[in-house]
């Protein structure tokens, strides 16, 4: 079922009632409420998974005593060897009231992740891949995991979990239900070593292991045959590459958004006729022959501009087969988005889908975030301001030159190198926000008067819009 009916479906019944329980949820007393929150678990997840599926009617007893918070929810994408995309993490923060600090993180905890499967929807934060998704111990002795889908949801399971009987009949329980098993931020702990025969994928976090351990965890460490060797906050190719040698199949961290400036050769001719086609659009009073001559001199650029403007998202009657047609239908601002985003994610050369992926979420994304920041009249430089953000990464030059190859407003300009403007702070939470770098994100959304169910919105909006994209 589509995601977009999640919150015209959930404003009354299921956002008031659950707005109303705040109050018991703070009042009533912790030994009592966490034995109604212990009782409701199994009712509350097998609900949601019925409100998503059947709209039935909110039964207000399956939730006194729980709090459903506003979430940040972020998705950080696991690749493979090839940088596809293989899965993503669902990275949370609940809004900063006094809800979370109530001493039970667990079910907090648990709180925001039904609202993120209801209010946000799991497809929007999927896109389509298996998703990890971290359990506290108590929640995984509890059964919560399990009311999830097996094969969308990777139980993560932390490093700070104990082996206990319970934990280790639940997670075997779990794996007879088909789920796949991680274990998070593993550096060769002895207390670990209970769980290594249970678990699909180990998780190595590169800042905590040294680079001794990281080589030797993959080869020494007693795993069933067929685990799969994450390593998680990979900073530089040159760390992805070595983890690659040392036998790492799954890859997180921030290595591809940042660029190979010493590795760089001249930027490819195709790359170069791309960015003269980006200077035509971006033009004060653009020719729509000229720009027409340009495109049809393109055959994929040609073909995927036509996919475009036949496409639901412009709901003409008649097909178009004209690119010069296509141009004037579109108008110039829709023509100056669609050409920026077939350009980037059109640019020759060997940098991963995901990453031109990552630079249409942050452009969706600052253009959605431009009416609340004050600058609604300029929401196509911030979409552009965004969608080169990573052009950097994706040509392997600093940001200095990619700037001097575009004919970018002075906000623009300015926003991309990092001087202070008024784009700044709106690429700076949408990158923050991109990152789960939460305290960043609460530092600066205030100051743009942007809230947080807001910002939540357009980010999976933004996911949403992009995985439309990719299937033009």
């Amino acid at each position: 079922m589509k995601a977009a009916w999640h919150r015209a479906a959930c404003t009354r019944p299921l956002g008031s009632i659950l707005y109303e329980s705040r109050s018991i949820f703070k009042l009533t007393p912790r030994w009592h409420r966490q034995a109604t929150i212990r009782h409701n678990v199994r009712l509350l997840m097998e609900y949601a998974r019925r409100i998503i599926a059947k709209f039935d009617e909110f039964n207000r007893r399956w939730v006194e005593g729980w709090v459903f918070m506003d979430v940040y929810v972020a998705r950080q994408p696991i690749y493979d060897t090839n940088l596809n995309v293989a899965a993503h993490e669902l990275l949370f923060r609940s809004s900063l009231d006094d809800a979370c600090s109530c001493g039970d993180l667990d079910y907090a905890s648990l709180a925001l992740l039904v609202n993120s499967f209801i209010a946000i929807g799991m497809d929007r934060l999927s896109g389509g891949k298996p998703v990890h998704v971290n359990f506290t111990q108590k929640l995984l002795e509890d059964g919560v995991a399990s009311l999830f889908p097996p094969e969308t949801v990777v139980v993560e399971v932390l490093e700070t979990t104990t082996p206990s009987p319970e934990t280790l009949n639940a997670l075997a329980h779990l794996k007879e239900q088909g789920f796949r098993i991680a274990l998070d931020d593993y550096t060769g702990q002895p207390h670990l070593e209970p769980f290594l025969k249970l678990v699909d994928i180990i998780k190595v976090d590169f800042t905590l292991a040294s680079k001794s351990q990281r080589a030797l965890i993959p080869r020494t460490t007693a795993a069933r045959p067929g685990t799969v060797f994450l390593a998680e906050k990979v900073s530089t190719r040159d760390e992805f590459q070595l983890a690659v040698r040392h036998g790492y199949r799954l890859f997180q961290g921030n290595f591809l958004s940042r660029p190979e400036v010493a590795k760089a050769a001249d930027i490819p001719p195709d790359a170069l006729a791309s960015f003269q086609l980006l200077r035509k659009v971006h033009e004060p009073a653009p020719d729509f022959d000229a720009l027409a001559s340009i495109i049809s001199r393109d055959v994929s650029l040609s073909y995927r501009l036509l996919r475009v403007v036949n496409s639901a998202a412009f709901g003409l009657r008649s097909r178009v087969t004209s690119i010069k047609h296509a141009l004037v239908l579109m108008g110039i601002a829709e023509v100056r988005r669609w050409i920026s985003v077939l350009t980037v994610t059109g640019l020759p050369g060997d940098k991963p889908r995901a990453l031109a992926d990552a630079a249409i979420v942050r452009a969706r994304m600052a253009e959605l975030l431009a009416v609340p920041a004050g600058l609604s009249g300029r929401a196509s430089e911030l979409f552009l301001t965004g969608l080169l953000s990573l052009m950097d990464a994706l040509l392997d030059r600093p940001m200095s030159q990619v700037v001097d190859l575009l004919p970018l407003t002075e906000d623009t300009r300015a926003a991309l190198l990092g001087e202070p403007n008024p784009f700044l702070p709106v690429l700076q939470v949408v990158t923050a926000y991109e990152g789960a770098q939460w305290d960043q994100v609460e530092t600066v959304a205030p100051a743009l008067r942007i809230h947080q169910a807001f910002l939540a919105e357009a980010y999976a909006n933004s996911l949403a819009w992009v995985d439309d994209l990719s299937k033009l």
